[in-house]
C-alpha cells in the first residue's frame, strides 16, 4: 500500500503543480491581453499624456545642441547653514550636494548657452561677479572647459575641468551671504 500511496501522491502533486502552473500562464496571458487592449484604447490618451509631460518639463532642462556644439547649463546655487531647505529643482543634484558641508540650497539663477570648440560665453552671477566658460575641446566621451570667475577687482577662480558627456560637474564658488555659491555645470551633446 505504501508504494501505491507514493505513486498516487506523486501523481496528485504533479497534477496540482500543473494546475498551479496553468493558472499562472493563464493569468499572464490575460494580463498581456489586457495591456494590449489598453494600449489600443489609450493611444490617444498616451499621446496626450506625453504631450503634457513634455510641456511640463522643467525650465532648467538642457536641450540638445546644434551639430558640433555643446549645450551648457550653469546653475547658480546659494549654499547655506542658516536653513535646511533645498529648492525642489535641485533634487537631481542632491547626490552631489550631500558631500558639501551645507544644509540648505537655493537656486538663484540658471544660464544656458551653446558653445563650439574655442568659443566663450560669459554669465553674470550674484555679488557683481561674472563666470566665463570656454570650451577647450570635445571628444565623444567628455568636454573640457576653462572656467573663470571674475570680480571687478580681478580673477577669483581660473581652472580647467572635464565634464563627462551629458554629465554635471559642480564647482564650489566664492563666498555668498552666510555660505557660498555653487555652480553646477551641465553639458549635453
Amino acid at each position: 500500500m505504501s508504494v501505491r500511496w507514493r505513486s498516487l501522491s506523486r501523481t496528485l502533486l504533479g497534477l496540482l503543480f500543473g494546475l498551479l502552473l496553468m493558472g499562472f500562464v493563464q493569468d499572464a496571458a490575460a494580463q498581456g491581453r489586457q495591456r494590449a487592449g489598453q494600449g489600443a484604447r489609450s493611444g490617444a490618451a498616451a499621446a496626450a499624456k506625453a504631450k503634457a509631460k513634455a510641456k511640463n518639463k522643467k525650465k532648467a532642462a538642457v536641450r540638445a545642441p546644434q551639430a558640433g556644439r555643446v549645450a551648457v547649463r550653469l546653475m547658480v546655487v546659494a549654499a547655506t547653514d542658516s536653513h535646511d531647505r533645498t529648492d525642489p529643482s535641485l533634487r537631481p543634484l542632491l547626490k552631489h550636494l550631500q558631500f558639501l558641508r551645507y544644509r540648505g540650497y537655493e537656486l538663484l539663477d540658471t544660464h544656458r548657452a551653446e558653445l563650439a570648440v574655442d568659443s566663450r560665453t560669459t554669465f553674470p552671477i550674484q555679488g557683481d561677479r561674472k563666470v566665463a566658460l570656454t570650451l577647450l575641446r570635445k571628444t565623444p566621451e567628455r568636454a573640457q572647459f576653462r572656467v573663470q570667475v571674475h570680480r571687478k577687482g580681478g580673477k577669483l577662480l581660473d581652472t580647467t575641468l572635464t565634464v563627462s558627456r551629458n554629465g554635471t560637474f559642480i564647482v564650489a564658488g566664492p563666498r555668498y551671504r552666510d555660505g557660498i555659491l555653487i555652480l553646477p555645470l551641465t553639458v549635453k551633446y
